[in-house]
């Protein structure tokens, strides 16, 4: 094989050649994540979005079950006011206008009466009576500590409309003067629904007082958990099937951008690939003008050259005649080379078109390779799996590459050693192997492998290896090498997939 050393001759890739080679694949750890953070956000943000309204109903509901207490308490106060009206003596009885009819006596007998009546339907602790302008009267029982009205409390007191709010922890201590009159420890914390009532005067045009009920807010403890878990079961299930719905519209979605940047991608190759041909297909038509002159310098001098070999053969004899028939078998194969190039050119500018079966291609590189193989005593062996097709342009390529590959191969390898040449489907791919049974490659020639090289071989130019590859490449293919060591070395040309 062509080389810097005598072993062996074939040099190592180290750097780009100007070919179109493979496009590097699409990087995809970037989009997987990016895709998930896209399918993840939107669902923490709508179940955030669901838990905020959820929180929000729950507060409202639990607004409304204290505000139905509060209405069914105060329809209970408006009963007990009834019943004292008719009880009581007619304000022009009493001489008095009827707002201050209501004395804080009657006050207190209403309360007392309201207070009997809700402890018959459910637990109270106590209650504070206020008057029209909100000052304490009386508390029941009289161990319960005073209070001011607060604000809603108050409001309640000017719109003649109940109020109600719950208290989750009161202590002890600030519900009762004295907490062991009403059997509690001093650091008990209890529950308390504090209900605030209008009490009606006489004259039912606005209220005379108030009754605050501190009733025992327990049952509404037992309430409010299980509106937490119907609250919570439904956001759950709102939020597990708005979840599946977004990630379903968006997995689809990302599914159809998915399929057009694939399709954007492959476009982007084969303008790229386009790209690299066109230039490729400039550089070589440049290269190709170049070599149609320099043929056609080259085949007068060289058929005289032959024919000067040719008389001084039929001159010669003795030892001289071995020569000179060597020197006609190199004139003959220059003879060929050049016509194989004028050939393969000839049909690149005449855009001549037909079809090679692998067949028929293994046979011509046979041919090509037996006389060189059988002048070195070694055995070459072409072997052809599949049944693909080659245009005539590709194939001319072929064979050029593997006519320098199998014959580096051929002088790589001992005499009595194999060179096998194989052609098989790989996959998605097709691929050509040449290998040999030589000393294998030198590492000093691997550094540079496939690169332009001063040759040390005689008649070697150190530019075959580089210029096979510049073909492959022209090809669509990559040529390279498998391996090399003591039991022979292995070229690998990968080509796309034949038909």
């Amino acid at each position: 094989m062509e080389t810097a050393e005598k072993s062996d001759g074939r040099q190592e890739r180290a750097g780009s050649n100007g070919s179109p080679g493979p496009v590097a694949p699409p990087r995809r750890g970037g989009r997987r994540a990016a895709r998930a953070l896209a399918l993840t956000a939107p669902v923490l943000v709508f179940g955030l979005a669901v838990g905020l309204l959820s929180w929000n109903l729950r507060e409202r509901l639990r607004e409304q079950i204290a505000r139905r207490d509060a209405t069914v308490l105060h329809e209970l106060a408006l009963l007990q006011a009834l019943s004292a009206e008719e009880e009581s003596p007619a304000p022009g009885e009493l001489g008095l206008p009827p707002d201050e009819a209501l004395t804080e006596l009657t006050l207190l007998e209403r309360a007392d009466r309201l207070q009997n009546a809700v402890q018959r339907l459910r637990g109270l602790y106590g209650a504070r009576l206020y008057d029209a302008k909100g000052k304490p009267l009386a508390t029941i029982p009289v161990f319960l500590a005073e209070k001011p009205l607060a604000p809603a409390q108050r409001e309640a007191l000017e719109t003649g409309r109940p109020a109600a709010r719950f208290l989750k922890r009161v202590k002890a201590l600030d519900l009762y003067l004295t907490p062991g009159d009403a059997g509690l420890a001093a650091d008990a914390a209890l529950p308390i629904l504090e209900v605030t009532l209008p009490l009606s005067g006489l004259s039912k045009k606005k209220p005379a007082g108030a009754a605050v009920l501190l009733l025992d807010g327990r049952p509404l403890v037992r309430e409010f958990r299980l509106l937490d878990r119907r609250v919570l079961r439904q956001a759950l299930a709102v939020w597990v099937a708005g979840s599946a719905m977004i990630v379903g519209v968006l997995a689809w979605a990302f599914g159809r951008m998915e399929r057009t940047t694939r399709l954007l991608e492959a476009r982007s190759r084969e303008l790229l690939r386009a790209n690299a041909e066109l230039t490729l297909a400039a550089k070589s038509s440049a290269i190709g003008a170049l070599a149609g002159h320099l043929i056609h310098d080259l085949k007068n001098p060289l058929a005289g050259l032959r024919h000067l070999i040719e008389e001084r053969l039929g001159r010669a004899d003795g030892a001289e005649t071995e020569l000179w028939r060597q020197a006609l078998a190199e004139a003959d194969r220059m003879q060929g080379v050049l016509q194989e190039v004028a050939q393969v050119l000839r049909e690149e500018i005449e855009a001549v078109q037909y079809e090679l079966a692998e067949s028929e291609l293994a046979e011509l590189i046979r041919e090509r390779l037996s006389p060189a193989a059988e002048k070195a005593g070694v055995r070459a062996q072409v072997v052809a799996k599949g049944k693909a097709a080659f245009t005539n342009r590709e194939a001319n390529l072929l064979l050029l590459i593997l006519d320098h590959l199998g014959r580096n191969a051929i002088e790589a390898t001992p005499p009595g050693g194999e060179v096998l040449v194989r052609l098989f489907p790989e996959g998605n791919r097709y691929a050509i192997e040449v290998q040999d049974q030589g000393p294998g490659l030198p590492e000093s020639v691997r550094a540079r492998l496939f690169q332009p090289i001063r040759s040390k071989k005689p008649g070697g130019s150190g530019l075959g290896l580089a210029i096979a590859r510049q073909l492959a490449g022209g090809l669509g293919g990559e040529l390279r090498l498998v391996r090399s060591g003591p039991e022979g070395t292995l070229f690998r040309l990968s080509l796309p997939a034949r038909d």
